[in-house]
């Protein structure tokens, strides 16, 4: 046996290494959140950054020879300064629970300390996935409206990002009504990106209620029966092809359930 109380088996190394073994052996895959923006470790509360005017690059003016170089303007900046939200949850480890726990390194019986320490670790990975969950909705939140707002047990927090009015399209049609057209509203923001100077959008995030959406379009539908002469059944990869050779964007479905592991 190698400890004597309970901080000897329960470490923060202890639980990295619980946690990451639990990911591998079960093949657990990362929230869409963590691929587009992965975590940094940030010490503190005060949250800074700075907020680029980005846009189209500058042409150069044309210039005689052996004259002064002519300058040009730096894109503008913001700088930006706020508090980032505080979390402090636990799950409880009884007494019972401690004194089973005792007694088995005490008599030595290395068994039924790794099944009491595995419950005590997989409450523990309860609290790791809340986090996760959490950072993903507060990513998917900014990325679909450009705010995160934030309100239980008596907090409030709320973080606007400032988009501007025409980042925010609105199309013709609602999706839900089978006669709107989602590829040309797809195409006119990528057009609107576009123009502004940024890289054409090649990758698309919506919901599985969406994706439905997509299915029970009239022109969609049309479009791809036409595509097969009529031989395919309707599937949620034909929406993506369809939408991969009109547009050139790649749809990613966000994850529907509560945390990865489901």
């Amino acid at each position: 046996m190698e400890g004597n109380t309970i901080f000897d088996y329960f470490t923060a190394k202890a639980l990295a290494a619980y946690y990451n073994t639990t990911l591998a052996d079960k093949n657990m895959q990362p929230f869409l959140g963590d691929e587009l923006f992965p975590a940094r470790k940030k010490m503190g509360l005060n949250l800074k950054w700075i907020k680029g005017a980005k846009g189209l690059s500058p042409s150069l003016s044309l210039s005689a020879f052996d004259v002064k170089s002519i300058k040009k303007d730096r894109i503008g900046f913001e700088a930006l300064q706020t508090k980032m939200p505080f979390f402090k949850n636990d799950m409880l480890i009884d007494e019972e629970l401690r004194q089973e726990l005792l007694i088995a390194i005490e008599s030595g019986n290395a068994d039924y300390v790794d099944t009491i320490l595995r419950n005590i670790f997989d409450d523990t990975v309860t609290l790791v996935d809340a986090a996760a969950v959490t950072r993903e909705r507060m990513r998917m939140q900014l990325l679909s409206t450009g705010t995160i707002v934030m309100a239980n047990n008596g907090q409030e927090y709320s973080y606007d990002y400032g988009l501007a009015t025409d980042q925010k399209y609105t199309p013709s049609k609602k999706w839900t009504d089978t006669s709107s057209s989602p590829l040309d509203d797809i195409i006119a923001m990528q057009d609107i990106i576009e123009n502004k100077g940024y890289a054409r959008p090649r990758r698309a995030i919506t919901s599985r209620k969406v994706m439905r959406l997509l299915m029970k379009n009239e022109g969609i539908k049309e479009a791809i029966y036409v595509m097969s002469n009529g031989k395919v059944t309707l599937t949620e990869d034909n929406v993506r092809n369809y939408f991969r050779e009109h547009a050139n964007i790649d749809i990613c479905l966000l994850y529907t359930s509560p945390s990865p592991r489901d």
